[in-house]
């Protein structure tokens, strides 16, 4: 298992239920501090409570990080993971893994589109009377996001582009705009 830090997230996560989550982290001290990373993108290391491995803290410190940390969680058997980008101590960038396999191009414009359109949802009383109108997106976003994963899953040991190229990796290549 091993030692870590506890994150939790003020700053707007692309899903708005993981919001509120607490977060783990291997990517700092790994001394069970417990950091936050702040609304306006500030990443702050609390003030220990009792007696653990390292510099003991009395006041929260701004950490002034300069690269990426990965955190994640699960909830009701789901992985949840996260990459944040700080440069100087403040946030650029947070996405979720798909996103981070190729931080410098854009996920096509109608993906993003999809998964906007069915993630972040909070559900009403009123929706059970229009459930499959109103679920429907969330699935969808569900599909093709998981197939996405697969596919990069798939192909990640090529070394270079098949000679035939498979439909599911001509898929992935247009996910990032590359074909």
């Amino acid at each position: 298992m091993g030692m870590f830090d506890t994150i939790h997230c003020e700053y707007p996560l692309p899903v708005a239920e993981h919001q509120g989550l607490e977060f783990q982290t291997k990517n700092l001290e790994c001394l069970l501090d417990t950091y936050t990373i702040t609304a306006d993108g500030r990443l702050v290391r609390h003030a220990q409570r009792g007696e653990f491995w390292g510099a003991r803290l009395d006041h929260d410190v701004e950490w002034p990080l300069h690269g990426d940390i990965r955190f994640y969680t699960s909830k009701d058997k789901e992985w949840i993971e996260y990459i944040a980008r700080f440069t100087h101590g403040q946030v650029e960038w947070i996405r979720d893994r798909l996103q981070a396999l190729a931080p410098g191009l854009p996920l096509n414009s109608w993906f993003v589109q999809i998964v906007e359109s069915g993630t972040g949802k909070r559900f009403k009383t009123e929706d059970n009377e229009r459930w499959t109108e109103v679920t429907r997106p969330i699935l969808e976003a569900f599909f093709h996001a998981r197939f996405f994963l697969e596919m990069a899953v798939r192909y990640a040991d090529l070394e270079a582009p098949p000679q035939s190229l498979p439909s599911g990796y001509a898929a992935l290549l247009y996910l990032f705009g590359l074909r």
